[in-house]
């Protein structure tokens, strides 16, 4: 059953993670939770995760969603027209045309949501999971992202770059960026403390804050803006936070997960059920049909670190990714 053609990147070299995907820290894997029992399935599942390795590999991100398409460019000169769950390597660029939308997810579970007429480029990505990197920059060069950095470590492990300024998220905080005409930048902070640095100086924007910052010069003062005045932009931001809160109610295995892994609770609670197994702790089971079968639905993507199966199945990025 287990079987595949083409061997699998090592990180997603998992054969248990395909059927059953166990997180557990082990302290919290020793203490008893209360927990549906588990079936003879189940105990088999967890059998094969016990013999499952696994070998950390360089960061990527996916792409969650997109609308119309996105376009990729990739570090080897390669483009091509990507859609949900495909990866995106540090060195890529992003572009998106008069009638594209996509939102990126990065390895810490940063959501980078890129307007229409977008040009982006990932330059590098933290990866909490193995450290392979210590640093995030984003350096968008022309159109609007938004982002929800739910973790930085004060502002040293995420940056935006742009023509005229960086921006630095120094607590968990969302918030918009613009790059218009002129290069002139415009950071709008829905929540959190985001540092502005221009040529000449930096200044700090809180929730409910806009400031500009001109090529060349420090960022102007913050000041208030209305929220409710909204342009087609925000009210897809808005859609896409709506999807993504939808998924937020936990229950007790959520305790029990990986920081990294948590991101995807949500998805994979939709999509499955989690057991609890006496010697390991909580287990996630998928919902497949009787015909399922692991690396059939989806392709595989000569990444520059090797092969990766990208699943066009709604679970498939964690399940694939971590393991």
């Amino acid at each position: 059953m287990f079987n595949h053609d083409k061997p699998a990147h090592p990180g997603s070299r998992l054969t248990a993670v395909l059927v059953a995907w166990l997180l557990f820290a082990p302290a919290l894997a020793q203490a008893p939770r209360e927990g549906p029992a588990p079936s003879g399935q189940d105990l088999e599942f967890a059998s094969f995760f016990e013999q499952a390795e696994v070998e950390p590999v360089p960061a990527f991100a996916r792409v969650r969603y997109e609308e119309g398409g996105v376009r990729i460019l990739r570090a080897d000169g390669s483009s091509e027209q990507v859609g949900f769950n495909a990866p995106v390597y540090p060195g890529d660029r992003i572009e998106t045309g008069g009638t594209q939308r996509a939102e990126l997810q990065l390895p810490d579970g940063t959501l980078v949501r890129v307007d229409r007429l977008t040009s982006l480029e990932i330059a590098s990505l933290a990866d909490p999971s193995t450290g392979s990197s210590p640093l995030t920059v984003i350096r968008l060069e022309r159109g609007n992202l938004q982002s929800d950095v739910p973790r930085p470590r004060g502002g040293e492990a995420f940056r935006i770059d742009t023509p005229s300024a960086s921006v630095y998220p120094v607590e968990p905080s969302a918030f918009r960026v613009d790059v218009g005409a002129h290069d002139v930048v415009k950071v709008s902070v829905e929540f959190g403390r985001v540092e502005v640095a221009g040529e000449g100086g930096s200044r700090i924007a809180y929730g409910g804050e806009r400031l500009r910052v001109m090529p060349g010069r420090s960022p102007g003062r913050p000041y208030a803006y209305n929220a409710l005045i909204r342009d087609r932009f925000d009210d897809w931001v808005q859609r896409r936070d709506d999807v993504y809160r939808m998924r937020a109610a936990r229950g007790p295995e959520y305790e029990a997960l990986p920081d990294e892994v948590r991101p995807y609770y949500g998805e994979l609670s939709e999509n499955g059920r989690w057991v609890y197994l006496d010697d390991l702790g909580w287990a996630w089971v998928p919902s497949t049909d009787d015909d399922w079968a692991p690396y059939t639905r989806g392709y595989w993507d000569d990444g520059p670190h090797g092969p990766v199966w990208v699943s066009v199945e709604s679970w498939g990025w964690p399940v694939y990714r971590y393991g």
